[in-house]
């Protein structure tokens, strides 16, 4: 049975976007810079140069209205690209309403080097649950990183199976290197839980002082 009073009330919704696309985007349409079609918006350009100088207009006034920046298509490849946040931070600041809106030199290199990286073919390998698993961390004050990994029983190589990554926050940023690095260790154990859970596991880590810690009997200590 179809409910055409909320057939109708989606259809309302989409036309008030649309009216609401147009308004701001005018000024660009009318310079023939992007094209609005239903709650899209395509970017006329002849050339790559033309297409970022263009994308930047667009950015700026997204932001002026006030318009999010939606990064879920890029997001959902985070697990094929290692350190995925800490690339993408200097676009995913865009999104803070404490500075100015700035698309430069750094979000420009940002968005180029996820572009070459979603290019690339893919290598993650395929997970088998009776191979040598391995959890490799890293951090910095920017971000957490690992990767999960398995010894292929065909040429006995790490293969990357996961990658996870996520930017550390004001808070912890202030954080010591060693808790960072713990820290990280944390996050990758949960993000990788359906596959270690029950299984033996090594994680490794160039955090000398938490190598330390694992060794010690009284960690009060």
């Amino acid at each position: 049975m179809v409910n055409f009073s909320s057939l109708k009330c989606l259809s309302d919704s989409l036309n008030v976007l649309q009216r609401f696309i147009n308004t701001v985007f005018r000024d660009l349409v009318v310079q023939g810079i992007v094209l609005s079609y239903m709650v899209d918006i395509v970017i006329l350009a002849k050339n790559e140069s033309e297409a970022i100088d263009r994308l930047k207009k667009v950015l700026k006034v997204s932001s002026e209205y006030g318009l999010e920046i939606n990064f879920g298509l890029t997001g959902y490849f985070r697990k094929f690209i290692p350190a995925y946040s800490v690339i993408a931070k200097p676009l995913s600041d865009l999104l803070r309403k404490d500075p100015p809106f700035n698309f430069d030199a750094k979000q420009e290199a940002s968005f180029d080097e996820l572009k070459r990286l979603l290019c690339q073919k893919p290598v993650l390998g395929i997970y088998r649950q009776n191979c040598e698993t391995e959890i490799h961390t890293d951090a910095s004050i920017y971000g957490l990183a690992a990767v999960l990994l398995q010894r292929s029983p065909d040429d006995n190589s790490l293969d990357p199976i996961y990658y996870m990554s996520r930017k550390t926050s004001e808070t912890e940023r202030k954080y010591t290197r060693y808790e960072l690095e713990v820290l990280a260790i944390i996050e990758a154990l949960k993000k990788f839980k359906v596959y270690i859970l029950g299984m033996p596991f090594k994680i490794i880590t160039d955090c000398n002082a938490f190598t330390k810690t694992m060794s010690k009997k009284d960690l009060n200590t």
